[in-house]
């Protein structure tokens, strides 16, 4: 058999191979006998959130001149482990970008024991400052941390999150974009995969997050170009939505409640009782909102004997009401297993009011036709969520196997009442009856997930291998029945408007396997995901099953490398997939307004993304700066498609275009010229290009977009008060048949703590009532141009009342103290 001794490569008989490893075993052994070289091992954790942190600097010191043993980097599951340490008294420095230096002093090996020392969990402090008395955090985290390929919004932090939900945190975050409809865009793109605590989940559909309580929410994690341990869906990235989950020892807890004007108030009220061996948590927050939603759109088409328009007018009023529940528990089974699971239900109602009125003018602007619509739409939906985890580390903390199952189920049932009345027909009074429908919708969604990870930390090559596999499994059903009044026998019938039945059937099995390695100045990461997906959308009365299946590898890299101390440079590819969801897939019309029709496209074809990120990063005392520039090349592009009918009826529905290229760049600056001053400027603009070579022409268009985002506090009255500004502002957004105009906004926030239980705060949203949504699509001699608004200038007050307090570890004192983790054990 092969073997290598030095840099020569020869052959072996067994026994000979046996005898060599023996005597190799034997001096190898007197060697470190001789000399005291021992091995020190541990694990670097996040205080707060318990997340395990990689690439945090671990450096060995003299205790007699307290000059620089050795040193080594964490591996991606926070482990370290540090051979042939000749020393036997000694202390440790743990340094990390964003965190506090943590110093463990007294280290030392004692002869008698074995040459092994392990220090378990270290926590390191995100800028945190401690009270010593009633040991109680004062200090905060920053609102936002940015990476190169990743942005972690810390939600709890943000005062402009009092009163607001999911959909109004992500506004906020740089980047991200949240239209009237509650569709969600990252970096001008809206085939952004949403998740909730790293999972998919039925609450991310049919805008269930404008319902979700921005209270309830711990961070917002955004990663714009994933590896491949990630699924490949999203053209351009994965948001990932963490529900709060506290990790303090003890019984800790907090109550909030926010009233808002316009008859707006929501709750929140979250409990953790955290022992040695079991972690409880439960959290409970409800919303509710009343407001209005007004609707207006001009369509004009142009002929040889001059224009006609159609004017539509619709306002509206709407009011929500929700409920979520969250519980859970961790159980630490040993030192090394943990078993977890956690249950969360949602519900929500929304019910709409609205009239909307059409008036058709002819080429001579006199109106020809007019007629009013009445509606009531009621909404009512449930969500739930279950979870069960467990994560095993491997033995010396080299590895980590881990395994997640989560079945979420969520229902939707919709009625909606409608009535026509014709004032005009055609130069006359009309004289047509009213017409009155009745629509119903039952709808069924559910996602199954299933995955297994696996990491191994390979110590001598600075290396880490991390495989997995993964299934998803999605389920819908929908049901719609329609009817209308008959006046004479008083009585609704069924009707053909919109009668049908759909399934959608969703199957995606998929593994990967990723090599990571640290050399010298250079980290690089290289990964392959292979994922089979089937996509059944299924006609139930006609029994018309159109199925498309497909395999696809994905491939990624990333590449990282330190220019100097606390200033980084970054490389990163990957190819991703944009799979139409349900709905795109669905053919059947919604006529809920009969002018402007939405349906569907069953035959849509995914679209397939090549993702290429340059990253650079730089911090210095009172300034963070990153920034990146992107392209994307994109086939067989998923649109929104507008088709403009010579009765004036749009219909808007789903198509392939033949691709598109996007380039832009993303910039974060963090700059704190005071102790007291804090700012953030979020920049992300982009040029993108429609082309459609094969179809129609009216698909071909280009443009450049640009958002900008501001972030500013104030910290003032010996540090128990902040005043906090956002700002908000997008230049026009080019779509494949038009642009949506500018939008802006602009909120004021602050709060004030009175003790280490009771603070107040406020929120003013939408200063300047400038925040809405307008749009202005064109075709060859037709455009129509309208816009959306809603209540969003708001005055929120929040009281929050937090109870129990940290408790200090049994064997933790002070800092460098015991080696364990010093400080606070959580």
């Amino acid at each position: 058999m092969p073997n290598t001794l030095g840099s020569k490569h020869y052959f072996c008989t067994p026994r000979i191979l046996y005898m060599k490893i023996c005597l190799t075993v034997l001096f190898s052994f007197l060697f470190f006998a001789s000399f005291g070289q021992f091995t020190l091992k541990g694990q670097i954790i996040d205080t707060l959130s318990g997340q395990k942190l990689e690439f945090v600097s671990v450096r060995l010191f003299s205790v007699k001149d307290s000059s620089v043993i050795t040193g080594s980097l964490t591996d991606s599951n926070g482990n370290f482990s540090i051979d042939n340490i000749k020393a036997n008294r000694f202390f440790m420095k743990c340094s990390f970008v964003g965190y506090e230096t943590k110093t463990i002093r007294n280290l030392k090996f004692e002869s008698a024991k074995p040459s092994e020392l392990i220090l378990g969990k270290i926590s390191l402090r995100p800028s945190v400052v401690l009270e010593i008395g009633e040991i109680e955090v004062v200090g905060k985290l920053d609102v936002l941390k940015a990476g190169i390929d990743k942005k972690i919004y810390n939600v709890g932090d943000d005062l402009n999150s009092q009163g607001g939900s999911a959909s109004d945190v992500l506004n906020n975050v740089p980047s991200v974009e949240v239209d009237q409809d509650g569709n969600i865009s990252l970096r001008g793109d809206g085939n952004v995969i949403i998740l909730v605590d790293g999972r998919p989940s039925t609450l991310t559909i049919n805008g269930g997050l404008s319902g979700l309580p921005a209270n309830s929410i711990e961070r917002i994690e955004v990663v714009t170009n994933p590896s491949a341990k990630y699924d490949p869906d999203g053209t351009s990235g994965i948001i990932n939505i963490v529900l709060k989950k506290a990790q303090l020892r003890g019984v800790n807890g907090v109550v909030a409640s926010t009233l808002g004007t316009g008859n707006s108030f929501n709750g929140t009220a979250t409990v953790n009782v955290r022992t040695n061996k079991i972690n409880v948590f439960a959290n409970y927050a409800y919303k509710y909102n009343e407001g209005y939603r007004n609707f207006d759109s001009k369509l004009t088409r142009a002929s040889l004997l001059g224009t006609t328009l159609l004017d539509q007018n619709r306002p509206g009023k709407q009011n929500t009401d929700g409920h979520n529940l969250r519980i859970g528990m961790d159980y630490y089974i040993t030192d090394k297993q943990t078993i977890g699971f956690s249950i969360n239900g949602a519900t929500s109602k929304e019910n709409r009011y609205s009239t909307l009125t059409n008036d058709f003018y002819d080429v001579n602007s006199l109106v020809t036709s007019s007629w009013n619509r009445s509606s009531i739409d009621k909404n009512d939906n449930q969500n739930l969520d279950l979870n069960l985890n467990y994560s095993h580390v491997l033995k010396k903390n080299r590895g980590e196997l881990s395994a997640n199952f989560t079945s979420s189920f969520g229902n939707e049932m919709s009625t909606g009442l409608y009535e026509n009345e014709y004032v005009i027909d055609y130069y006359a009074l009309s004289t047509r009856p009213n017409l009155i429908q009745s629509l119903d919708k039952k709808e069924n969604n559910s996602v199954h997930t299933g995955q297994l990870d696996y990491i191994k930390t390979l110590e001598k090559q600075k290396a880490r291998i991390e495989t997995g596999v993964k299934g998803i499994f999605r389920d819908q059903s929908l049901n719609t029945t329609s009817q209308t009044y008959n006046d004479s026998l008083f009585a609704y019938f069924p009707d053909t408007l919109a009668n049908f039945r759909y399934n959608y059937k969703e199957e995606i099995l998929s593994a990967y396997a990723i090599w990571g390695q640290v050399l010298g100045k250079f980290k690089y990461q290289l990964g392959v995901r292979g994922e089979y997906a089937q996509q059944i959308p299924y006609l139930v009365d006609s029994d018309t099953k159109i199925v498309n299946d497909y395999f696809n590898l994905f491939p990624s890299g990333h590449l990282k490398y330190d220019l100097q101390k606390k200033r980084e440079v970054s490389l990163s590819y990957s190819k991703r997939i944009n799979r139409a969801n349900s709905g795109q897939l669905n053919p059947f019309t919604n006529y809920s307004d009969p002018l402007n029709l939405r349906q569907g496209n069953p035959y849509l074809n995914p679209e397939y993304i090549n993702s290429l990120d340059l990253g650079y990063s730089v911090e210095k005392n009172k300034l963070v700066f990153t920034t990146s520039v992107f392209y994307r090349y994109t086939t067989d592009v998923i649109q929104r498609v507008k088709v403009f009918y010579s009765d004036n009826v749009t219909a808007t529905t789903f198509g392939n275009i033949d691709q598109s290229q996007s380039y832009g760049f993303e910039a974060v600056i963090n700059y704190k010229p005071l102790k007291w001053w804090k700012n953030t400027i979020a920049l992300n603009g982009d040029h993108i290009q429609y082309f459609n070579a094969s179809g129609d022409g009216n698909f071909n268009n280009s443009g450049y977009n640009l958002a900008v985002k501001y972030t500013g506090n104030v910290e003032f009255w010996k540090k128990t008060a902040n005043f906090q500004v956002n700002v908000r502002y997008n230049t026009p957004r080019i779509t494949s048949q038009g642009k949506v105009l500018p939008r802006s906004a602009m909120d004021i926030s602050g709060d004030k703590r009175f003790n280490e239980h009771w603070s107040v705060g406020f929120r003013l949203s939408d200063v300047f009532n400038t925040q809405g949504f307008r749009y202005d699509f064109q075709q060859p001699d037709i455009r129509q141009q309208g816009q959306y608004k809603w209540l969003t200038r708001r005055f929120y007050i929040t009281i929050t009342y937090k109870f129990g307090k940290l408790e200090v570890g049994k064997k933790a004192g002070r800092e460098g103290e015991n080696g364990g983790g010093g400080g606070f054990d959580f």
